[in-house]
């Protein structure tokens, strides 16, 4: 078993908010403080109470508790908002900034390590918290979205730049309308999609560390700034002071901006509390939900001979066509349940109403997931086996994936407006039948799930889709028309994009797949992991650990990515000695196991579905990366590409560090040779790594030192060599009776390899 968590001094945290708020409003807020998982962590509550009369409801979230504290604020000056937007005066806003320097200088005097403001109109996560601290962050929010008009889209509390910018821009840079409603539209994707991003500017749901207390971060006035809100001055200061901005969109909590809202609040609890879920009865049928119009002689055959490989059922919807498509559904489908419904008449000028129609028919089906696919998208070929791995897992709601906007059958276009690849975007999400359903309610590009699906738990999969339907000539010409005819203006979409579709030299960059040995590896490690899981700490582990501590030294409060987890064994350790771990692994069924394990044991962590080939995290996030056992599994090229991504999330000064079996340790060569022999060798392809060096040469990392440990475990590949055990307990009391000098002549199972990311990148 792991060993038991040393006592560690536990975070101190002080929750911090000023309140003048409605009672019914104000019941939630406080409600959800209740709520709040605090593991880890001392917290203490104060509030400045700026009701013209004293609340009753702060004073019986006191009561008996000797953490909490409330102070008079001053009461006076009405304050106006109504169901469509709040107004705020500017001494309304100082008056509040003042309220929020006096909580900083709390924090300060009193020695609290992270000080989280937070508004009172909101209703928290549960895990909000203790997922902000173990983020490591001096200043990171929780995003949430608002309407801040009725009649307007919700955006968030988080922004890209200057006052309230929603798209990222470089200085002196200029843009045309199109380009900043692409930005922004990228930039609200993102924010959608569970991840931590670096921003501009943040407020309202805020963790600060005692490092940006320190440091002096205020919500003073800038006398020279005329941008409105003491967020922004906050923000402006503190980047000044060299820190950088962070928002989080894992547990993006729920605003009640106006009373109407309060209507919302019992869904979105039912929706975040864990607790009430009961995973186990979660099924895992896939519904591809499809819409068509004249698709026949086109690309619907191939999608649909693939999709018939994973899906249970099918939902059509035919948009009056005029040909053959119909019957091409029904030919390439037979044999699966198939909901079929054609429309009398056209009606893509109001996409939005296809949209929510072939919503309604998919639910109508009871589905577990629904996948909504367009008549010229298709997976890649893995899609059979990953996509039932994917809708395996009980916990996830949403999968989100990368576009690729193929312009012949070798290569797929990117440039300035065709960047759809770069960012992921939701293809299936799971059916809940309780959840309020919110649609974009625009005639064109309106997306193909409500909008508000961005609140369920989702996560990202390295699995890619093709799009088909710009390869052709005729068909560009085709969409151009039609677009420029719905669109002239570019009301909807970007009308530069229209225009640059019929580009006659579009960069162009050749679509790579993936080897097949890549695909037979995933395979099999999912079978392995499916398999059963040892939780017992045996020697290797210890190895490794050991290893990594000599290395890392104190690991409390370091971001430590494993980049290849499998179950995370090793890392849950490394959680239980304080460090902030993230978990990728390109194993659905290895990542749930690894859930399973850190909840069992009262630890946090991020759990990242992905190739670390292709690491969806951003630059520069954590302070050690390393895996083991698994650079060993791909090729050269791969293991460069890897190594580099490993380099690229790593801070500047960061460890970068790998264990690979050793090419020149004989007992595992031996074991492994007569394994492979045998046919009973159960990892596959495995190639010993002899050194690092170029590979840390060519991915322009420093290799710190390489050395080699673990003989005694490198024994146990005797075993698989028939009547080996004696000779197996003969060389075992001979190496532990050696000298620690000459037991360094015998090469042990792994090699250690530290890199490190050299300062200037």
């Amino acid at each position: 078993m792991l060993a038991e968590k040393k006592d560690h001094k536990l975070l101190r945290v002080l929750i911090a908010s000023p309140v003048r708020q409605k009672p019914c409003i104000l019941k939630e807020f406080l409600g959800s403080l209740k709520e709040l998982e605090t593991t880890g962590l001392e917290v203490a509550y104060v509030f400045i109470d700026d009701n013209d009369e004293e609340s009753l409801l702060l004073q019986e979230f006191a009561r008996g508790k000797d953490n909490v504290r409330i102070l008079r604020g001053e009461g006076k000056g009405p304050y106006y908002c109504d169901e469509n937007t709040h107004y705020w005066r500017e001494d309304l806003i100082w008056k509040v900034a003042g309220y929020k320097n006096r909580f900083l200088e709390m924090a300060r005097e009193e020695g609290y390590d992270y000080l989280f403001l937070v508004d009172s109109d909101l209703v928290l996560h549960p895990k909000t918290l203790t997922h902000l601290v173990s983020l490591g962050k001096d200043i990171v929010s929780e995003v949430f979205w608002t309407r801040w008009r009725k009649e307007l889209e919700p955006l968030p509390q988080v922004w890209a730049g200057d006052a309230y910018r929603l798209y990222p821009m470089q200085r002196g840079e200029i843009l045309s309308p199109g380009e900043r409603k692409r930005r922004q539209e990228d930039f609200l994707r993102m924010l959608r999609t569970p991840g931590v991003y670096r921003v501009g500017g943040l407020g309202a749901c805020t963790l600060i560390s005692r490092r940006a207390l320190l440091q002096g971060v205020s919500f003073s006035e800038i006398y020279n700034l005329s941008f409105p809100g003491e967020d922004r001055h906050f923000c402006i200061r503190a980047a000044a002071l060299g820190f950088e901005l962070y928002a989080d969109t894992h547990y993006p909590a729920y605003h009640i901006y106006r009373e109407s809202d309060l209507a919302g609040v019992q869904a979105y609890k039912e929706k975040q509390h864990g607790p009430i879920t009961n995973y186990s009865t979660r099924g895992s049928r896939i519904t591809l939900a499809m819409l068509v119009r004249n698709e026949a002689g086109r690309y619907l055959e191939r999608v649909l001979r693939q999709a018939a490989q994973y899906i249970h059922n099918a939902v059509i919807l035919d948009d009056a066509s005029t040909d053959d498509t119909v019957e091409v559904c029904k030919k390439v489908l037979e044999g699966l349940p198939l909901t079929i419904v054609s429309n009398p008449q056209p009606g893509f000028h109001n996409e939005v109403a296809l949209r929510k129609q072939l919503w309604e028919l998919a639910v109508s089906t009871q589905p577990d997931w629904i996948l909504i696919l367009d008549a010229d998208e298709i997976f890649e070929d893995k899609a059979v086996y990953e996509l039932p791995r994917l809708a395996a897992d009980p916990e996830i709601e949403v999968y989100y994936f990368r576009l690729y906007d193929m312009w012949d059958e070798k290569h797929y276009r990117e440039d300035s407006y065709w960047r759809a690849h770069l960012t992921y975007r939701p293809f299936m999400v799971r059916y809940i039948p309780d959840f309020p359903y919110v649609w974009k309610e625009t005639p064109l590009h309106c997306g193909r799930f409500p909008v508000n699906i961005s609140e369920l738990k989702g996560a990202t999969s390295p699995l890619r889709v093709k799009h088909l339907g710009w390869m052709n000539p005729a068909d560009r010409q085709a969409k151009f028309q039609r677009y420029m005819a719905l669109d002239p203006e570019g009301k909807y979409g970007i009308k530069e994009q229209y225009l640059s579709i019929l580009d006659p030299r579009p960069n162009l960059k050749p679509w790579v797949e993936e080897p097949e040995e890549a695909e037979d590896s995933k395979a099999r490690w999912e079978r392995i992991w499916a398999s059963g899981v040892q939780e017992s700490w045996d020697p290797l582990s210890e190895t490794i650990y050991q290893a990594l501590l000599r290395e890392c030294g104190c690991l409390a409060g370091k971001r430590i990515l494993e980049a290849g987890s499998g179950t995370g064994r090793i890392s849950l350790r490394l959680a239980s000695e304080g460090a902030q771990v993230i978990l990728v692994d390109y194993s659905p069924t290895a990542l749930q196991h690894a859930r399973r394990a850190f909840e069992k044991h009262g630890q946090e962590a991020e759990f990242v579905l992905a190739d670390i080939r292709q690491l969806p995290l951003p630059d520069e996030v954590v302070d050690i990366t390393w895996n083991a056992g698994v650079l060993e599994h791909l090729s050269v090229p791969d293991q460069l590409k890897a190594v580099e991504e490993m380099k690229r999330v790593t801070k500047p000064g960061g460890l970068i560090i790998t264990f690979n079996p050793y090419a020149r340790c004989l007992p595992y060569r031996l074991g492994k040779y007569a394994a492979e022999k045998s046919g009973i060798w159960p990892y596959g392809p495995e190639h010993p790594v002899d050194s690092l060096a170029v590979i840390c040469h060519e991915a322009d990392l420093k290799l710190v030192h390489e050395y080699s440990t673990g003989f005694p475990v490198a024994l146990d590949f005797l075993d698989f060599i028939p009547g080996s055990r004696p000779f197996k307990d003969l060389l075992r009391t001979l190496y532990e009776d050696l000298p620690g000098e000459e037991k360094k002549l015998f090469p042990g199972y792994l090699l250690v390899s530290v890199m490190r990311k050299p300062l200037s990148g």
